[in-house]
């Protein structure tokens, strides 16, 4: 008797809500139907769709552009060089110009530091690769468990790695949670691996490039990690939430209480996951770092608002049921001003109040979208950024490796410096010392020679192509953001 009577009063419960968002009508008013007529025959008229298309179109022909110059500039510059050592360098001169590629890529007040700093970023380098193949191990077995696991910038700070956990062991079980405690001390060690060997100090061009790439991974990090922290804890207050609902099933004296402070709980996560994410839902563009956060309170509110439609749905259909009205609440949860929304917005339009509810899905689609896009764009940044890194990395590894040559280079065993000679082949075949110590020397120039006009022709190019396309890709930015302007004023 007691069940059938929470079931009815759920059931009127959420019936009240669902006539409170359908009642009433506003009076005809001839005027404003006029403006409404005149402002969507003005709508008509205007092809939005160009304003952001064509100046897409404009800078991917802009970028091919560019990237088709920059390659044509760089194979020039390597024809030209190989002109230059063939017909007049000398090997000091060769050297001096491997030096010179040094200290524009590393930085340094001589060559000698350059060089010193080529060594040092051959060596992190190694040990980069290191930590991120134990990172990759460490985060595979975690997924196994069934818990996404943390990014760095949790994993390395005490506060936020114990929250994390905390949310973590709520919503999975005692034996997936061991499995991912298993597999954190190698996560931990490989962020810390990976934090060390970003610690050499870089000038020159690699110095620019990972300044800017190490900004872009830090607010990526530091943006997701506070979205997956807040993730976490939704799940987790869902799931008290859920718990407290079947206890209030079961003894509805006692259930109550518990209720009321999971939903007290769910508000005040969401409250605080809007003013992290921008609540007017503005583009990231004026809220810098939120894209994560943006995405996840786009997700949130999208389902919050299916989850009350839903139950809509279920009482005209004359299904109300306690876990329909749990839908409801937890929709209510994520929008507070929900009902009281519904009967203010529109209120002059003779249309029925249901009505700002389907426009504020649009709204939240059409973010949610945005900030999709926004996320892949931040994401493509980062990785147009480590490309940029890693082509000046190779430029001064092929520098280094150019240097080391010419530096070991017997120049005793060879008859003339002229680069001319040197590069000529080498036609004694004979197994004596003198010989052999020739061959040598010669095929060290070669190599160092090849290495060098690799530098100055194929990896520049390639360096200067990455920047544009990281410039192309800002500028995408700012009509990503326009479009979801338009799109949003579209669902309106």
């Amino acid at each position: 008797m007691a069940k059938r009577s929470r079931q009815a009063f759920a059931a009127v419960a959420v019936m009240g809500m669902a006539i409170a968002l359908l009642g009433g009508c506003a009076l005809y008013s001839a005027t404003r139907d006029q403006q409404g007529k005149d402002a969507k025959e003005a709508w008509r008229r205007v092809d939005l769709k160009a304003q952001v298309e064509v100046p897409r179109q404009n800078l991917a022909k802009l970028l091919d552009e560019q990237l088709r110059i920059e390659e044509e500039i760089w194979r020039s510059r390597r024809t030209f060089l190989t002109g230059a050592i063939v017909s007049g360098w000398t090997l000091d001169q060769l050297a001096a110009q491997v030096d010179q590629g040094l200290l524009r890529v590393l930085g340094g007040a001589q060559a000698q530091e350059a060089f010193e700093r080529a060594e040092a970023l051959e060596s992190e380098l190694s040990r980069r690769r290191a930590a991120e193949v134990k990172l990759a191990a460490a985060a595979s077995t975690i997924r196994v468990s069934g818990i996404e696991p943390p990014t760095c910038a949790i994993v390395l700070d005490p506060t936020l790695l114990a929250q994390f956990e905390e949310a973590a062991r709520a919503t999975t079980g005692a034996e997936r949670f061991q499995a991912y405690r298993g597999a954190s001390p190698s996560l931990a060690d490989a962020c810390r691996q990976l934090r060390e060997q970003g610690q050499t100090a870089f000038e020159g061009e690699l110095g620019a490039a990972r300044k800017a790439m190490v900004e872009e991974q830090a607010a990526i990090d530091n943006d997701k990690g506070a979205a997956d922290l807040q993730a976490a804890r939704m799940r987790a207050a869902l799931a008290e939430y859920q718990a407290a609902e079947r206890e209030f099933s079961a003894k509805p004296a006692d259930g109550r209480a518990r209720i009321d402070e999971a939903l007290a709980k769910l508000r005040t996560l969401a409250s605080a996951l809007a003013v992290a994410a921008d609540p007017n839902g503005a583009a990231a563009s004026a809220a810098p770092g939120t894209a994560f956060s943006n995405k996840l309170m786009a997700e949130e509110r999208l389902a919050s608002l299916n989850r009350f439609l839903s139950t809509y749905d279920d009482v005209t259909a004359g299904k109300g049921t306690p876990e329909g009205s749990s839908r409801a609440a937890i929709a209510l949860a994520l929008f507070p001003d929900l009902l009281k929304k519904s009967q203010d917005a529109l209120a002059e339009a003779n249309k029925p109040r249901l009505a700002p509810l389907v426009l504020q899905k649009n709204l939240e689609q059409a973010r949610l979208e945005a900030a999709q896009r926004d996320v892949q764009r931040r994401e493509t940044l980062l990785e147009l950024r480590r490309v940029h890194v890693r082509h000046q990395a190779d430029q001064a590894m092929a520098y280094l490796n150019a240097a080391r040559g010419l530096r070991r280079l017997d120049k005793a065993a060879l008859d003339s410096q002229a680069m001319r000679e040197v590069l000529r082949a080498y036609d004694d075949e004979s197994r004596d010392a003198s010989a052999a110590r020739t061959r040598e020397a010669k095929q060290q120039t070669w190599k160092a020679v090849t290495r060098f006009l690799e530098a100055e022709g194929h990896l520049r190019a390639e360096a200067s192509k990455a920047q544009y396309r990281i410039t192309a890709l800002e500028l995408e930015g700012v009509l990503t953001y326009a479009e979801s302007s338009i799109n949003q004023w579209k669902g309106l």
